[in-house]
This record gives C-alpha cells, structure tokens and sequence, in this order.
C-alpha cells in the first residue's frame, strides 16, 4: 500500500497535474488520456506540504518539512521528464505555505 497524496498543483496552462507523496509524481493531462511522465517519481528532501508555479508554468517548487528546517526544491516542467533544478532551499523553522505573485 502506498501513501497518500501529501500535497498536488496544477500548473498555470493546465498541462500538469504535480501529485507528492513521498516522491514527485508529473501527469501530463493536456491529451485525451493522463501520462505519467515519471514513472519513478522525483525524490524531494523532507515531508512535502505545498506546490506552486512560475507564472508560465515552466517551473514547480515544492514546499517540504523535516524537523527542524524547511526546503523549496525547483522542478525544471520543459524538460522531456522534468528534473530538479540545482539542490533544494534550506530555510530554518516550518514554513507551511508557498506561493508565486503576481511579478513573478
């Protein structure tokens, strides 16, 4: 048995459904049919708790939670499967939401 979804985004041009479980999972809705664009999934450090865009939808960063610190990774969604862009944003404390504005 798998776990449950801990967090899921749409991207901005409504290509992409981001589900997170213990992994990053990509779904490409824009077709007749979903595609899992990763079969394997992306490893995120830490408990996930939130996704948000670049307003072009290029880009996702997932919010995640360990203990005692934070992380935003970058997931780079042009890419043929997306990948993680650099390593993952440490922040200190528990930071339970993010969001992209308006100027991006």
């Amino acid at each position: 048995a798998g776990s449950g979804a801990a967090a899921a985004g749409l991207s901005p041009d409504g290509r992409f459904l981001l589900i997170v479980t213990t992994r990053l999972y990509v779904i490409d809705i824009s077709g007749a049919t979903e595609t899992l664009v990763n079969s394997g999934g992306i490893g995120i450090t830490g408990a996930a708790v939130d996704i948000t865009f670049n307003l072009d939808g290029t880009r996702a960063f997932v919010l995640s939670r360990a203990s005692t610190v934070s992380y935003v990774t970058a997931i780079n969604l042009t890419a043929a499967i997306p990948t993680v862009i650099g390593s993952a944003l440490e922040l200190p404390g528990g930071v339970t939401d993010i969001s992209t504005g308006p100027t991006g």
